[in-house]
């Protein structure tokens, strides 16, 4: 045999040698020795007994018919029980079982109908099932199962006793059913007279009781009025008086808040005092401190040529003289009577000689000032809305620049022009200039007509109250006029480029609380208003102090391909910077580049060619331009020959330049107080000319 194992629903019951009583093992393992020894299994279900009886006469002799549901199970947690189990069921399998426990339990079934009425039965389930439950129970455990429940399930009858009971109750139920309900009709019937009644007596004591309060009601009302009269004349006393307390309080605090505003003014003003006095340090008086020495430069190097020249000509002639001595006495004798006399012409009449050359320069520098102007095929002008617009404007700038010649002149050669010609004898002067002025103003306008005749003036917008943003909110607008940091006609733009229907403007940053420098607005509106500038790429993307921003827009410039380029001059926290926007995508994440060097930029020029997009940057105070790629990323250093390059233009493509140098510069001096560089694009790439205007 060996090892037997059963489960928690088995008993294994062993027996032989070694064992005085058969060992009984519940839900476990035990050793048989073969032959020896031998082992059953008992099982312990529990069984579900359906017990049926049918016909059973109860005590009243009234034959019914009861089924019942029994739990029944071989007890296994008592050994004894266990044991007489074993004595009675052990070989025995399960349907032998239960047939011997349902024919008990049946038996005993039809014991308790014999001794119950059939009402009890009917009526009062829970006794006849305990009765059965006790009686079954006592037996069956004898045999070693339990009952472990009964419940009875139906109880019927083929004569219609049962029926007849519920008849009998259900036509009492109704008697009594109507009977109430009659009953109660005549106690409502009855209430509701009384509730009527007691309503018609309420209802007199309310409406005498409402006469009282109502006559009760006027009399106070009347003394509450004259009362509330009274007080509301002392009320309406005590308000003007305590209204004029309070506008004069309201006076004073605005008369602080006066005082506040005006020394917050007073501080806003010195601070842009210092500001501008920076400003002007910057763009006006380092500029032209170096301006002046480039002057002066030049004009010491161009007496000394003169004076070499004249030095190596006045050789020239006297070893000339030398040998022709015989053939140019004669000559030279004639030429020196005629440059006496003309000097001594010269010397009598000074004054007016130099009048009439100026008078004949006049026209010719007018001309050379517009010919760049006359190869402008159209020309877009934008006004604030002060001053002239069109080609009177223009006219007018034309003619400012001819006003400045005298000074530029002195700087050069000394020589006040100007001074020279009014220190000429005064009734000479009031003479001919009085006949003068006419021919002088003709000579002006004949030098500007070639321009106001080519240009093609489109007047596109004007602004007669001056700039003004198109703010994120109306709030920040209005908190901007209150501070003091908005002002429409303050707002200046620097540069212009356009794209499309698009045009875009650098502005000059007179507040650090408005720090837009770069705006866009449509080339033509929709209405006759003027538009409102708009922050471009967005109001977030410009913060002075912030080297990740926008910080001081100046020059712009837009490729063929739709991309603005827009020169950052930075701040003293930040480096200049290099912007490029796909206006495409308006994409404003596509910092291209970030130039760090300690110099501020200042004016720049695109080139675009076969092999890239390349910017010729100038610098403040430096004698170097900046070359940089967009394909290759990267800057070069170019020096300018001891030469402050301020402003930057491209020759025209199809010019051929005059030196050309691997990743250099060759500048020569051109005509026109010109500087003609050529510089390599690439490695690779054609030379192109740059040209230098000062």
């Amino acid at each position: 045999m060996g090892f037997v194992t059963c489960g928690p629903n088995e008993v294994l019951v062993v027996a032989g040698v070694g064992h005085r009583k058969p060992k009984l093992v519940p839900g476990g393992v035990v050793f048989v020795w073969p032959c020896i020894q031998q082992v059953s299994k008992l099982n312990l279900n529990t069984m579900t007994i359906q017990i049926t009886s049918n016909k059973v006469y109860s005590i009243q002799g009234v034959p019914i018919s009861v089924t019942g549901i029994a739990q029944v199970k071989i007890q296994s947690q008592h050994e004894e029980m266990l044991e007489r189990a074993c004595e009675q069921f052990l070989g025995k399998g399960q349907n032998e079982i239960k047939n011997i426990a349902h024919e008990t339990m049946e038996g005993h079934q039809r014991a308790i109908i014999g001794s119950m009425t059939v009402e009890e039965i009917f009526q009062d389930r829970k006794k006849f099932s305990q009765h059965v439950f006790d009686v079954a129970s006592s037996d069956l455990v004898n045999m070693g199962i339990t009952v472990v429940s009964y419940t009875l399930k139906d109880v019927s009858d083929d004569e219609g006793y049962l029926m007849a009971l519920g008849m009998a109750r259900t036509a009492e139920v109704k008697r009594d059913a109507r009977i109430g309900e009659a009953e109660a009709r005549m106690d409502a019937s009855v209430q509701q007279a009384k509730a009527e009644e007691e309503r018609m007596a309420a209802r007199f004591v309310n409406d005498t009781e409402i006469a009282k309060a109502k006559r009760d009601f006027e009399v106070k009302k009347a003394a509450y009025d004259a009362e509330v009269n009274a007080k509301k004349a002392e009320a309406e006393l005590a308000y003007e008086l305590q209204a004029a307390k309070t506008r004069q309080q309201i006076q004073e605090e605005n008369m602080q808040i006066k005082v506040v505003e005006r020394t917050q003014a007073v501080a806003v003003q010195e601070q842009e005092i210092v500001r501008r006095e920076q400003v002007l340090e910057a763009t006006v008086r380092k500029p032209a401190e170096a301006s002046k020495f480039q002057l002066e430069t030049l004009a010491a190097a161009n007496r000394n040529k003169v004076i070499l020249e004249a030095e190596a000509e006045a050789e020239a002639v006297r070893v000339r003289g030398e040998a022709e001595a015989a053939a140019l006495k004669a000559k030279a004798a004639a030429e020196a009577e005629q440059m006496a006399k003309k000097a001594e012409a010269l010397n009598e009449y000074q004054e007016a000689a130099r009048v009439a050359m100026m008078l004949d320069a006049l026209p010719k520098i007018t001309a050379e000032v517009a010919k760049p102007l006359t190869q402008a095929k159209k020309v877009t002008m934008v006004s604030s809305g002060d001053g002239q617009i069109g080609a009177a404007k223009l006219t007018g700038e034309v003619l400012d620049m001819v006003t400045r010649m005298p000074q530029l002149v002195k700087q050069l050669t000394g020589v006040d022009i100007s001074n020279s010609a009014m220190t000429y004898h005064h009734s000479f002067v009031v003479k001919e200039v009085r006949s003068m002025s006419p021919y002088l103003c003709a000579i002006f306008l004949l030098g500007l007509s070639s321009l106001a005749t080519a240009a093609n003036f489109t007047l596109v917008y004007e602004w007669p109250d001056g700039l003004d943003y198109e703010w994120p909110s109306e709030a920040s607008k209005t908190q901007a006029w209150r501070d003091g940091t908005l002002k429409p006609w303050e707002i200046e733009p620097l540069y212009m480029a356009v794209y499309g229907s698009r045009l875009f403007f650098s502005l000059e940053s007179k507040y650090p609380e408005i720090s837009v420098t770069l705006v866009s607005l449509p080339t033509s509106g929709a209405s006759s208003a003027p538009p409102k500038l708009t922050p471009f790429p967005s109001w977030d993307m410009h913060r002075i102090g912030d080297c990740n921003m926008i910080e001081y827009a100046t020059g712009l410039q837009v490729e063929s391909v739709g991309r603005l380029w827009v020169l950052d001059g930075g701040s003293s926290h930040c480096k200049s910077k290099l912007w490029i926007f796909d206006l495409k995508k308006n994409d404003h994440n596509n910092l291209v580049h970030q130039i760090r060097n300690p110099y501020p930029m200042h004016d720049f020029v695109l080139d675009e060619t076969a092999h890239g997009t390349f910017a010729y940057i100038s610098r403040w105070y430096q004698q170097s331009i900046v070359v940089f790629s967009l394909e290759k990323n990267l800057f070069w250093i170019v020096e300018t020959a001891e030469i402050f390059v301020f402003s930057i233009a491209l020759s025209p493509k199809d010019q051929e330049p005059s030196h050309t140098s691997q990743r250099k510069s060759n500048c020569r001096t051109g005509t026109n107080r010109t500087l003609e560089c050529s510089v390599i694009s690439d490695v690779n790439g054609q030379p192109r000319d740059l040209v230098f205007r000062f």
